[in-house]
C-alpha cells in the first residue's frame, strides 16, 4: 500500500493514511484519492468521488454514460486495490448523475456488473452539474469501504 500525505505534504494523524495510485485520476490540490482510518480492529476507507476521467489524459472518456461509468468504477477499483481492498469491502456508495432519466438503466447494468456478490447500500442523486469545468461528466461515484484489520 502506498501511503502518502495529500498534496502539500501535510502529515496525517496517527492511525490515518492517505492513498495515491497513478492508476486512477490524480487528485486535485485540495483533496486526496482516499483516506484510511484504522480503528480498533477495522479499517475504514473513504474514497473521493470518481468520475469517468482517464487517469493518463485526465479527460472524461468518450462513449457516454456506459464508458464513463466503467472508467469511474475502474478508477475506484485501482484506489481500493492500493488500499488493500476490493469491491466486496464496499459498504456504501453515493452516486451523482446529471441525466438520470436518460442514463439510469445503462448505469445500473454497468454498476451491477462490478458488484455481483455483496450489494452495497447506495444513494443515487440527480444533480445539475458535476465540478469539472468544461468537461461535463455525467456521473460521479464515491464509496466507503470497511475491512477487518486481520484481513489487511
Amino acid at each position: 500500500m502506498k501511503k502518502m500525505p495529500c498534496k502539500g505534504g501535510v502529515p496525517v494523524p496517527a492511525g490515518h493514511a492517505t492513498i495515491y495510485t497513478e492508476k486512477a485520476l490524480a487528485p486535485g490540490p485540495n483533496y486526496c484519492q482516499a483516506r484510511i482510518v484504522d480503528l480498533g480492529g477495522r479499517r475504514e476507507i473513504y474514497l473521493a468521488g470518481q468520475t469517468g476521467n482517464d487517469p493518463v489524459y485526465s479527460e472524461v472518456v468518450e462513449g457516454g454514460i456506459r464508458a464513463e461509468t466503467i472508467q469511474a468504477l475502474e478508477n475506484i477499483k485501482e484506489i481500493l486495490l492500493a488500499a488493500g481492498a476490493t469491491f466486496d469491502h464496499v459498504v456504501k456508495v453515493t452516486v451523482f448523475m446529471t441525466h438520470m432519466d436518460q442514463d439510469k438503466a445503462v448505469f445500473e447494468e454497468v454498476f451491477g456488473s462490478y458488484f455481483p456478490n455483496l450489494k452495497p447500500a447506495r444513494s443515487l442523486v440527480e444533480v445539475s452539474k458535476l465540478p469539472l469545468p468544461g468537461e461535463n461528466p455525467r456521473v460521479e461515484i464515491e464509496v466507503f469501504a470497511l475491512m477487518a484489520l486481520e484481513n489487511v
